[in-house]
């Protein structure tokens, strides 16, 4: 009887590998990468990203960049719902220009992006 139960623990096992059922996890350590070449002062806010396993907000806490500001990088972070070798669906950068020294809302979404993996870099030029 034991015997037979390891054997259909194998077998159940090795369906759900072969059926996309198992997933590789959560992609780790991804950095984004924001390039400035909007000619305005910004403030980048948040990353609204659209995942394999639903769709979350990535805050970046208000980081200015100047005009000519070559890029800022985030310290790397885990994507809670973006699993390793999936492409997230959309990435939308939330961050306001300053214009006339007011504070406008905008936001930049991309598509296409490639297929996650650990130590990633996802780089984003906001125009």
């Amino acid at each position: 009887m034991l015997n037979s139960l390891k054997a259909l623990s194998l077998v159940v096992a090795s369906l759900i590998a072969t059926s996309g059922l198992a997933h590789a996890g959560d992609c780790k350590d991804v950095t984004l990468r924001f390039i400035n070449s909007t000619g305005d002062t910004i403030r980048i806010e948040n990353v609204v990203i659209d995942g394999n396993d639903g769709t979350w907000t990535e805050k970046i806490w208000n980081h200015r960049m100047e005009p000519g500001d070559p890029s800022h990088s985030t310290n790397p972070r885990r994507m809670n719902k973006l699993d390793s070798g999936q492409a997230p669906d959309s990435m939308t950068v939330e961050f306001d220009r300053l214009i006339n020294n007011v504070w406008v809302q905008d936001s930049q979404r991309f598509t296409s992006q490639p297929e996650c993996e650990d130590d990633d870099t996802y780089s984003m030029t906001l125009t």
